[in-house]
């Protein structure tokens, strides 16, 4: 049963969506792309897409966005059982969108993993190493206009 919810979880971290991290915080490996100019577009298109039942995005500023989605009930448990999380705030998938000034433009990062509330305090974030679909956020990143960088 433990094999089958870790298979669940991984499963559906693909789908989820969402994002505010601060850059020592990002996976290595995030697509990453350069923008000349600050990426509204990408901003703009990252929230049109976080309308999901259960899915709430988050702006604390203009540089940094997430949207972050409710797992399945049993989801959920797996997640609180195999991470030790706490049932008094449930873990969320989140997919987030992290835009740092350059000299000549804008770093911009999709960075996904999942927060998991602990028992004791704090957050932990698990991340799997193909969480969500990584040719799907490249297109992204270069349809608003970015130039990719290499996988870091």
């Amino acid at each position: 049963m433990r094999r089958f919810i870790i298979l669940a979880i991984i499963g559906l971290a693909g789908c989820a969506q969402t994002a505010t991290v601060s850059p020592q915080a990002i996976a290595a490996g995030a697509p990453q792309a350069f923008y000349p100019t600050f990426p509204e577009a990408l901003f703009i298109a990252a929230s049109e897409v976080c309308t999901a039942p259960g899915e709430v995005v988050i702006r604390p500023n203009r540089s940094n966005m997430r949207c972050e989605a409710l797992p399945t009930p049993p989801v959920a448990a797996g997640l609180i059982l195999e991470f030790d999380g706490t049932v008094e705030s449930l873990p969320r998938f989140v997919y987030a969108v992290i835009a740092q000034q350059q000299a000549n433009g804008f770093l911009v990062t999709l960075d996904t993993y999942i927060d998991v509330p602990q028992d004791g305090g704090g957050v932990r974030k698990v991340r799997f190493a193909e969480m969500g679909n990584q040719i799907e956020a490249r297109d992204i990143l270069t349809m608003t206009g970015g130039t990719l960088l290499p996988a870091n």
